[in-house]
């Protein structure tokens, strides 16, 4: 399940309603779902991934000292 912030959602539908109209309006939501989706599979994840990562990697360097 993807959380779509209601000001964005309303804001992208608008934004698609203007260009495409009425097949904008209903294609918007899951166009903006999959865009949200790919955008934390691609940026969020990877970088959470590597907060992680160094982390790990301090907390076993400060632990050898």
């Amino acid at each position: 399940m993807v959380a779509l912030p209601p000001a964005l959602m309303l804001s992208w539908m608008v934004l698609i309603g203007i260009f495409a109209g009425i097949l904008g309006l209903i294609l918007a939501t899951p166009i903006l779902a999959a865009i949200i989706v790919i955008v934390q599979e691609l940026y969020v994840k990877d970088y959470l991934e590597r907060s992680v990562q160094i982390h790990t990697l301090e907390d076993s360097f400060a632990k050898s000292e």
